[in-house]
């Protein structure tokens, strides 16, 4: 393995995963699929995307005049005649999650007069779950980066179910917003969303931010952290961080001069420097290598001797015996006294 050098943080600031807005809007369609229960309309999906065929709203006591939309071009229409209505019908449709309805529920949100508050209102008296929760999520991305304190507004009108699902589509939609709007909202959502949003946002609002600020989205995402006011949110926030970056110990050393405690950010710093080091341990020797002296070397350094303490025992040793904190250091080698050569 390296032996322990002095200079400088590698300046690669390369996101160690990809994806990102993409990616999370495509989770936010899983997650919503996969938890919530089935729509409970009872009509038969036998039309375009589940769409009965018959052309009226036969529900009891119905009185609607507008038939039912067999083709998005007829969608779109209601849409911009009637929002409301077109939410109802499409909280009757048989297969909400298809293709087909997720087209036609973009086609609703976005249309010119479509308010995110009649919208809500519309689907939320159907009484249908799984409409309500992605009638939500859409409302969320198309509307947090427009006016984040209007939605909040209709946010707290939500049920607590939704509320937490909706997790995934805020960090969706602030992110959009840019590193402005996801300081002044991202307060806001914490102390409304129970622990599941909470801990969703703070792992996604940090990966989204490798597509908001590819410069300086390593400062971005530790003052981000630093500013949650939940543990959940912080702890969740800390592992997405370390996941994303290329550079781990750079990434703790950055959370540390933002405001973070070492000891708060050291169980995801540990484990993701495990797993680097040990699927190459040159890599991470060189990043540590390049570590100024101080509290993230010292625990940096214990980590790294005990992921490498197999693979070269004789390393592992050096790299502990330059661990400047004395409790740090005898951790380490305690850890290591069954393996490494007297």
């Amino acid at each position: 393995m390296t032996p322990p050098t002095k200079g400088k943080f590698l300046s690669d600031r390369r996101p160690y995963i990809s994806g990102g807005i993409a990616g999370l809007l495509f989770g936010a369609g899983v997650v919503v699929g996969l938890s919530l229960s089935p729509q409970r309309s009872g009509r038969p999906a036998t039309g375009v995307a589940g769409i009965a065929p018959d052309k009226g709203d036969s529900s009891p006591g119905s009185q609607s005049h507008f038939a039912r939309p067999d083709s998005l071009s007829e969608w779109e229409l209601l849409a911009r005649s009637s929002p409301a209505e077109a939410i109802r019908k499409f909280c009757l449709l048989g297969d909400l999650k298809s293709s087909q309805s997720r087209s036609i529920l973009d086609i609703i949100v976005a249309a010119r007069d479509a308010s995110p508050e009649v919208l809500w209102d519309a689907c939320a008296d159907s009484g249908n779950e799984l409409a309500m929760n992605l009638v939500a999520s859409k409302l969320a991305i198309a509307w947090l980066s427009k006016d984040s304190q209007r939605f909040l507004r209709l946010f707290e009108k939500m049920p607590p179910g939704t509320r937490d699902m909706l997790g995934f589509a805020f960090a969706e939609g602030v992110v959009g917003g840019g590193p402005a709007l996801i300081k002044s909202a991202g307060t806001s959502f914490e102390s409304l969303a129970g622990s599941t949003g909470r801990t969703e946002f703070g792992s996604n609002l940090v990966t989204g931010l490798l597509e908001t600020s590819p410069v300086n989205w390593q400062q971005s995402a530790a003052e981000t952290i630093a500013g949650f006011e939940t543990a959940e949110a912080r702890q969740s926030g800390t592992r997405a961080a370390f996941r994303a970056v290329v550079n781990p110990i750079e990434m703790a050393t950055i959370m540390v001069a933002a405001g973070l405690q070492m000891d708060a950010i050291l169980p995801a710093f540990d484990q993701e420097l495990t797993k680097r080091a040990i699927a190459n341990p040159e890599f991470v020797g060189n990043w540590l290598n390049e570590c100024p002296a101080g509290l993230v070397r010292d625990h940096a350094a214990s980590s790294y001797s005990k992921a490498i303490h197999l693979i070269d025992p004789g390393a592992a040793g050096v790299w502990a015996q330059q661990i400047s904190d004395p409790d740090i250091r005898k951790s380490a080698l305690s850890f290591l006294a069954p393996v490494t050569p007297p």
